[in-house]
């Protein structure tokens, strides 16, 4: 499970018409990010209404920092979203592009119900349109779901974190645990131990060893007496 949603947390699209989707759940929204090869992403735009030099200019490289402002209705051609059975209505939508790739992000607001279900549409109307990779993670980049996408499967359901922000894993904890503390903790209760058990272990047997040292004496002293009186 590990590696199949690290696979597809990495995958990504490079190929003309490769693709690759994300969720993005922050604490007050959501992001859906479509990343598609640059033919799928003509193909799409075109399909969605746009002339050809209107979809060459949305596209042109504009560098890795600067994205375009699209059309807030363009939303639901790649995405049917929805919360709790309702739908859940965009409130942005951008485009980054470097030439090779573009990546489309739609922001909606986070809904209170934890139940989201996502369909896609962009594979519609283009034929050449690969499957792609999905994956729901935190702003952390935790993941949270995955799933392949295609034209013969195009929806997911997930069941978001009911209170905000999304508590991280708990191997977290440990994490943040202080090395020190822990370094000096441990050993100090051990040798407290080890201390009180040979203060209860040794102080016998050397009271022990001290009578019967005596006793040798006293025994070697009397024999030797009673050797010098014979």
């Amino acid at each position: 499970m590990v590696v199949l949603l690290g696979s597809l947390l990495c995958g990504q699209a490079h190929g003309p018409f490769d693709n690759s989707s994300q969720l993005i759940v922050h604490d007050d929204t959501l992001e859906v990010v479509v990343t598609m090869g640059m033919d799928g992403a003509r193909q799409f735009l075109l399909h969605k209404g746009l002339s050809e030099p209107e979809a060459a200019a949305v596209l042109a490289g504009r560098g890795p920092s600067t994205g375009a402002a699209l059309a807030v209705d363009l939303a639901a051609k790649f995405f049917e979203v929805e919360a709790g059975r309702q739908p859940l209505l965009a409130k942005s939508v951008s485009l980054m592009s470097d030439g090779l790739e573009a990546a489309f992000t739609i922001s909606y607001p986070r809904p209170a119900t934890a139940d989201v279900r996502l369909h896609a549409l962009y594979f519609n109307g283009i034929e050449a349109m690969k499957p792609g990779s999905f994956i729901a993670t935190d702003e952390n980049r935790n993941a949270l779901a995955g799933a392949m996408l295609s034209r013969a499967k195009t929806s997911i359901e997930l069941r978001l974190s009911t209170t905000a922000p999304i508590a991280p894993p708990l191997v977290e904890t440990v994490k943040q645990e202080s090395p020190s503390a822990l370094a000096v903790t441990v050993p100090l209760k051990s040798e407290t131990r080890s201390a009180s058990s040979w203060r209860q272990g040794v102080n016998p047997l050397y009271i022990g060893i001290s009578a019967l040292f005596l006793l040798v004496a006293v025994f070697w002293i009397t024999a030797r007496r009673l050797t010098r009186s014979t």
